[in-house]
């Protein structure tokens, strides 16, 4: 009877344990954290995003990772496109093609209308098999995708179970984000390592590689292109500036406008000089207002339509 009565206990007070860490992930974890109420206040924008009405101003939603979050000058872009576009930016770290695949859908599927959907990642991240892990399944995918979600990233059935729990669990979803955030604190200059990590660019690889690659890319664009237009809403791919690296930005283009698709590249891979990135990957603060004023005005320009007419 002592036996049980102390195994209940066990079990309330475990509960009580992680009913107390969702409260605390849930409300006091935005209050402390700048980045946590950013994230939030820009999905809440982006979910509520629609369809340009009587007073014709058009909705640009543009989501992305790190490279989107340091490359836009967000009162720039406000002001240059304004009054006709109202966009909404929408970025989460250490994210991918597949994070954004059913990222979309969720967000599409949740009510999302916007009349454009612009995604900006370089071609490395664009070509990823991974997703971002269970802060991808809290805030990014829709329970229902989960099937969908573990071909896609080839995930064996523990990963699977961890994108379940942590779909529901705000805690669950939540813990890489603290890991970073407690980083982030114990060794404030870690960015500065970023350069010693990230590639340079797409390296030089065999013919048959780089033809691989580029079918591969627009196929995914193509699934995007078809996603979007399933909602009524237009796609566009953006490519962010780099360092260096071989620029096969025009060869994709060529590809993507076959398909009706537009790839936006403000600036070719090495025309910005090493003084427009922070870190050899992001770009700086003067970085950020170039590529955003190039960006901001093909927009005010209404440059995001269709190249060309799909071929089926």
């Amino acid at each position: 009877m002592k036996a049980s009565h102390g195994l209940v206990c066990l079990a309330a007070a475990i509960a009580l344990y992680f009913v107390a860490l969702e409260i605390v992930m849930r409300t006091v974890v935005p209050q402390i954290s700048q980045v946590e109420r950013h994230h939030i206040m820009d999905r809440q924008a982006a979910s509520t995003l629609a369809r340009a009405g009587q007073d014709n101003v058009k909705s640009v939603l543009v989501v992305g990772n790190s490279l989107l979050q340091q490359g836009i000058d967000r009162p720039l872009l406000a002001n240059t496109t304004a009054p006709k576009h109202r966009v909404v930016v929408y970025p989460v770290e250490n994210t991918t093609y597949w994070d954004w695949y059913f990222g979309l859908r969720r967000l599409l599927r949740e009510g999302a209308a916007p009349d454009v959907v612009v995604l900006c990642l370089n071609l490395r991240q664009a070509l990823a098999d991974t997703t971002n892990g269970e802060g991808f399944a809290h805030s990014l995918m829709w329970m229902g995708d989960l099937v969908s979600v573990t071909k896609a990233s080839n995930l064996d059935l523990t990963g699977a179970s961890n994108y379940f729990f942590a779909n529901i669990s705000a805690w669950l979803g939540g813990r890489s984000f603290i890991r970073n955030w407690v980083l982030e604190k114990w060794v404030p200059d870690a960015n500065t390592l970023v350069q010693y990590f990230a590639p340079a660019g797409p390296g030089r690889s065999s013919q048959n590689s780089r033809a691989e690659k580029s079918r591969v890319l627009l196929q995914r664009l193509v699934a995007l292109r078809d996603l979007c237009e399933a909602a009524d809403t237009h796609f566009v791919f953006l490519i962010p500036p780099s360092a260096s690296g071989e620029d096969v930005t025009t060869e994709i283009q060529q590809l993507a406008a076959q398909a009706g698709i537009l790839v936006m590249v403000p600036f070719r891979a090495g025309e910005l000089d090493a003084s427009a990135f922070s870190d050899g990957f992001h770009l700086s603060a003067d970085g950020a207002k170039r590529f955003t004023a190039r960006f901001a005005r093909s927009i005010a320009d209404n440059e995001l339509a269709s190249p060309g007419v799909r071929k089926n």
